[in-house]
């Protein structure tokens, strides 16, 4: 488990691949991050490369994400 401080920027990345095992872009990709104290957070997702997105969370409070 990776450990950040408050500010810190966060990049979360997330690999989509087919059944042959190769990366395939999917319909849609939506991130939704629960907060320590049980709300959300939806940050956008961007498509970078084929199969592949990412999205920058900044926390802005200590906890478990």
């Amino acid at each position: 488990m990776a450990t950040y401080d408050i500010g810190d920027v966060v990049t979360l990345t997330c690999n989509v691949r087919d059944t042959a095992g190769a990366l395939a872009n999917a319909g849609a990709v939506t991130l939704t991050i629960t907060l320590p104290d049980g709300t959300t957070a939806s940050p956008t997702v961007t498509n970078s490369a084929t199969g592949t997105y990412t999205a920058t969370y900044t926390p802005a409070a200590a906890g478990r994400f």
